[in-house]
């Protein structure tokens, strides 16, 4: 499979349907990368790629009606023979062994796992083992940290609904969502409290821990909600 020259990235694509993440990836490529596009549809970038055969594509796994899996195997397949392939880098909030499909991650040159720093991110869409010299990390922004305030006040009564009937698996789906989000936007305690109920569903741990792990995250989900919205992440 041939891969691209580390410096030469004309075009990108960013196909995730979680837009926290799918903002702070585009902001980060575009440091780096001459036209970033986005979508959160699988079948739009789809399109999307056979029009303008982008450099690189990344991709999230779990999209909406397509899995991001299948969909860079499409990619390849659908790839005209008189293009250059593009470099593919999936996105996942699960480590490969516990994907389904995880076998067609053959079709991507690099796989990470969520959450992901820019400088890692950018390092592997450029193709490099190492972060580039003389990069640092940036503060998330204000937008993301209020749009992460959106997702926790929109997605919790369905992350309670899972908890309650035991829906261990809808309940990872969303919490992977969550701890990405807590990641980028610099809320380092929730984001344990919210990875040690990710632990408890993985583990299928008994109804009272999963409860009371439950519990204090809704504590620190509450304390970060009503924190004033000028000052920084916790």
């Amino acid at each position: 499979m041939k891969s691209r020259s580390a410096h030469a990235i004309r075009s990108c694509l960013v196909v995730d349907d979680h837009e926290v993440s799918r903002r702070f990836t585009v902001a980060a490529l575009r440091r780096i990368a001459g036209v970033v596009k986005q979508t959160g549809s699988g079948f739009r970038a789809m399109r999307l790629a056979l029009d303008e055969f982008p450099d690189v594509i990344v991709l999230d796994v779990h999209l909406r009606a397509m899995n991001g899996l299948k969909l860079a195997a499409r990619l390849r397949k659908a790839w005209p023979a008189d293009r250059q392939q593009p470099r593919i880098v999936i996105l996942s909030g699960m480590t490969p062994d516990r994907l389904e499909g995880a076998s067609e991650t053959d079709a991507a040159e690099a796989f990470l796992v969520k959450p992901v720093s820019a400088r890692r991110l950018r390092a592997a869409v450029l193709g490099d083992t190492a972060s580039p010299p003389g990069e640092t990390e940036h503060a998330a922004r204000p937008g993301l940290a209020e749009l992460f305030r959106t997702e926790l006040e929109t997605r919790f009564p369905s992350l309670d609904q899972a908890i309650s009937r035991r829906d261990l698996d809808s309940a990872e789906e969303i919490l992977h969502q969550l701890i990405a989000s807590a990641a980028i936007c610099r809320a380092p305690q929730l984001e344990r409290r919210l990875r040690a109920l990710d632990s408890a569903c993985r583990e299928e741990l008994g109804t009272r821990e999963l409860a009371h792990r439950y519990y204090a995250l809704v504590t620190s989900v509450r304390g970060y909600l009503a924190s004033p919205r000028t000052a920084p992440a916790r």
